[in-house]
């Protein structure tokens, strides 16, 4: 629901929107964006009694093209069909998935579920051909490990067999997490292997470091032409089994060795292709209302800029209709999609064809090589219009969390100037803070350390923990060093029963049963995009988009939240979080100010007429984070207004 005339006045309407508001328990004037946050769960949420698996940086389109499902059979899953799977289009280049399961301590009769992911650029990750595979499974993120790696497929290669086709410059990984319950590191429920999957998946529960998704590229034998029932492109199908007592974390990250600063080979004009850049850049703008030139000349200086994504937020189009948002989703797609091929063709019907001969990927049905990701929020004139399945189906959801690197970028739905308390808590999860914590664990009296539980059984594969080391016991997570994926169960230490243990996988690095702070060994032990520095664990830089500013700079109430108290209870929020900057539309000028130790930027120059006061015209922002994958810092995050 858009809010009222009543409410968009200046002093008089604004209290008595304020008024209206404090009646209504915290929910604004205009109460649109509850609904459509309740809504949006579907998007990227899929849940049972047992298990969910939350998408980020992807959402699901309205279209989804199959409605059963076949695990892949490099996951080593159950092949039973039919399993529960999430389609989703990628709309960031690195999508991550989040799967809980509220079983037992070990989890081998829950069900896989899969995951089908389109839209991800071409090349982005190892692509291998299994000789003599069927079609439907014939091209592969990885080598089987039982496979023999061949220079070429050819008609005498032997079925275990594959070629590596291209190295990507990206990596399908997942690692897990244990629950903060003491059932989840008690030895009184059984530890044993699991009885419905092979060891290769099975681990998975207990990596908590990276360990590789094996995946299928969803796709036939090389075609000549790129359009016709393949012209949807391919898509990468993945399956994960729930574990009980973890959370499973599967991300698209960059390899380590591809990861590099590509300033100066752009000076000297070098080939930059199979490389990462260190600075992660990406384009802000807003208020565009339906200005089809100004937002087709800006997406065309954008694209010189090397950026990794561009961010509308909000009132992209003049009036949130269906036809409005068709209009700027192909605009986007014709200036920041980059064909796989000199020779393409733009048919009626927004498909790209080209000969398979002329393309760089000649093995998959896709011209697009890639799609600039285009996130888009909404604005005021949008939040009631027709086109909410449109917009949905093209640019994904107004609420979405993204991780690229050590960096958390955030967008929240305030079009109705003003948020919803299930809003305000989902935003709390998301800024999630582990306290300090202390352990004390007893030093062992005929050993320097305590041992695992794999050391325990190779003495007797039913030796329990408790037998090993004569006392009642834990079985807690390792340190980096220690941990061996591999292990599967077995990947655990054991100690007394009595010692207070560390949670969430970090480690108690006292031998002497003394009490410590507890310390992270890796950084998968603080969070999707922490990073662990010297023991002690650093949540990622935090980014958020929002339509309305939380305050305008100028006090002028109706081009910012409708509540004060609203707006100071999230700049609170985001202030405890270590939040580095906050981008605001609405407002139709530029301005820079600082409240909280948080920068605010406020930018309304996408298309729409600039305010008759306005200090700047037309523009778009420019973020440069250097070392986004390793360690960005606050200073050295640069904004220009272009």
């Amino acid at each position: 629901m858009r809010r009222s005339n009543l409410c968009r006045g200046r002093m008089g309407g604004m209290f008595l929107c304020m008024v209206l508001w404090a009646a209504l328990s915290g929910t604004g004037c205009g109460s649109g964006d509850g609904s459509r946050f309740a809504e949006q769960l579907d998007y990227y949420t899929l849940g049972s009694n047992s298990m969910m698996l939350t998408t980020y940086g992807a959402s699901s389109p309205s279209d989804s093209y199959t409605s059963s499902f076949r695990c892949p059979s490099v996951s080593g899953l159950s092949r039973d069909a039919n399993v529960s799977v999430m389609h989703v289009r990628a709309n960031m280049h690195q999508p991550m998935f989040m799967l809980t399961s509220s079983q037992g301590i070990r989890s081998d009769t829950a069900s896989s579920v899969g995951v089908s992911v389109g839209e991800l650029p071409m090349g982005m990750l190892d692509i291998y051909k299994r000789c003599q595979s069927t079609s439907s499974e014939q091209y592969v993120t990885a080598c089987p490990p039982s496979y023999t790696l061949v220079e070429q497929c050819d008609e005498e290669s032997a079925e275990n067999t594959c070629e590596k086709i291209w190295e990507g410059t990206h990596k399908l990984v997942v690692s897990a997490s244990v629950l903060d319950m003491d059932v989840c590191y008690s030895e009184a429920v059984d530890r044993s292997l699991y009885s419905s999957a092979v060891p290769d998946i099975a681990y998975a529960c207990d990596s908590f470091s990276e360990m590789t998704v094996p995946a299928t590229y969803r796709g036939s034998s090389p075609v000549s032409g790129c359009c016709g029932e393949d012209a949807q492109g391919p898509t990468l199908d993945f399956c994960i089994k729930p574990c009980g007592c973890r959370n499973l974390t599967v991300q698209v990250v960059p390899k380590e060795e591809t990861i590099q600063d590509l300033s100066e080979f752009r000076e000297r004009g070098e080939e930059t292709s199979g490389k990462v850049d260190s600075t992660l850049r990406f384009a802000v703008l807003s208020n565009v209302e339906g200005n089809q030139a100004v937002f087709r000349n800006m997406l065309e200086d954008i694209q010189k800029h090397d950026v990794a994504f561009v961010v509308s937020l909000g009132n992209l189009t003049s009036d949130g209709s269906d036809s409005a948002f068709r209009t700027m989703r192909r605009i986007v797609d014709e200036v920041l999609g980059t064909m796989d091929g000199a020779a393409c063709e733009h048919t009626e019907d927004a498909q790209y064809c080209c000969s398979s001969s002329e393309r760089q990927y000649p093995y998959f049905c896709n011209a697009w090589k890639s799609r600039i990701p285009f996130i888009a929020g909404l604005g005021e004139r949008e939040g009631g219009g027709d086109g909410k399945n449109a917009y949905r189906e093209l640019f994904g959801v107004s609420n979405m969390m993204m991780v690229i690197g050590k960096v958390q970028l955030m967008m929240i739905d305030t079009a109705d100037a003003s948020i919803t308390s299930a809003a305000r808590k989902w935003i709390s999860s998301i800024f999630e803070r582990r306290e300090a914590e202390t352990c004390q664990i007893p030093a062992p009296t005929s050993a320097s350390s305590w041992p695992s539980l794999a050391k325990c059984q190779a003495h007797g594969s039913e030796i329990t923990c408790h037998e090993c080391i004569g006392l009642e016991a834990s079985c807690i997570v390792p340190e980096a060093s220690q941990s061996d994926a591999s292990l599967g169960p077995q990947n655990c230490i054991c100690v007394p029963e009595t010692a207070t243990y560390c949670k969430h996988g970090l480690w108690c690095s006292v031998a002497d049963g003394t009490e410590a702070p507890c310390i992270c060994t890796r950084d998968q032990d603080c969070g999707t995009g922490g990073t662990c520095m010297d023991g002690v664990c650093q949540p990622p830089m935090r980014f958020v988009f929002s339509y309305s500013p939380l305050f305008d700079e100028h006090g002028l109430r109706n081009n910012a939240f409708m509540s004060r108290e609203n707006a100071v209870a999230l700049l609170s929020q985001f202030a405890y979080a270590g939040t580095t900057a906050i981008f605001s539309g609405r407002v139709l000028d530029y301005s820079h100010f600082k409240m909280a130790g948080i920068d605010f930027y406020l930018t309304g120059g996408g298309g729409a007429s600039m305010s008759s006061f306005a200090s700047h015209g037309h523009h778009w922002l420019l973020v440069e984070i250097p070392d986004a994958y390793t360690a960005p810092e606050h200073y050295s995050v640069k904004v220009m207004d272009i």
